[in-house]
């Protein structure tokens, strides 16, 4: 009985151990009156997708502006367009030859609620894929926990069988006493 009893709780433990894991991982909806970006890095000449979240009905204005360092035309450009399921699209494409950064700026109803920066690359620029620019692999960044809980989960397994072995031998040795005791 105690060593079901045993098992259940490591079944139990185990389980709260490597369930939680998912609600860290988990993606949650951005919050509204927000801005979000398909990526923060681009290639010169790509597109990118570019995301305003509000209040259905409200104006969302996408605003890019550049510093002219490397850019052929410095200043702002805008569009503006109307919310509707809570969100407004725009679809960004980068000149040719340009780079450096550009601030994209968010606005509904023409109040700023958010903005982010973006680095253009010239088409020599790694832009995600692993290496830099001269062929340098990039660090790993983020946590990768699956020997973590793998390992967790043996000591788990391992500390249960040693609580029932243990159990074990204590009512082994209780009814060796027992029968010792007992006199006819």
């Amino acid at each position: 009985m105690r060593v079901r009893a045993l098992l259940a709780g490591a079944a139990t433990a185990a389980v709260l151990a490597l369930g939680t894991a998912t609600g860290a991982n988990a993606t949650y909806p951005a919050p509204e009156d927000s801005l979000q970006l398909e990526t923060s890095v681009v290639e010169a000449g790509a597109s990118f997708n570019v995301t305003i979240s509000g209040p259905n009905g409200s104006d969302a204005t996408l605003s890019i502006t550049t510093d002219g360092a490397d850019a052929s035309i410095a200043g702002t450009v805008s569009l503006t367009k109307l919310i509707e399921n809570n969100a407004a699209n725009f679809t960004v494409t980068l000149p040719e030859g340009v780079s450096g950064e550009v601030t994209i700026t968010a606005a509904l109803d023409g109040e700023v609620v958010d903005s982010s920066t973006v680095t253009i690359t010239d088409g020599d620029s790694a832009v995600g894929g692993g290496t830099t620019a001269d062929g340098d692999s990039l660090a790993a960044t983020g946590a990768d926990n699956m020997g973590l809980a793998v390992a967790a989960g043996g000591l788990l397994v391992a500390g249960a069988a040693a609580l029932a072995i243990g159990a074990r031998r204590k009512a082994g040795s209780n009814n060796l006493q027992s029968r010792e005791t007992v006199s006819v």
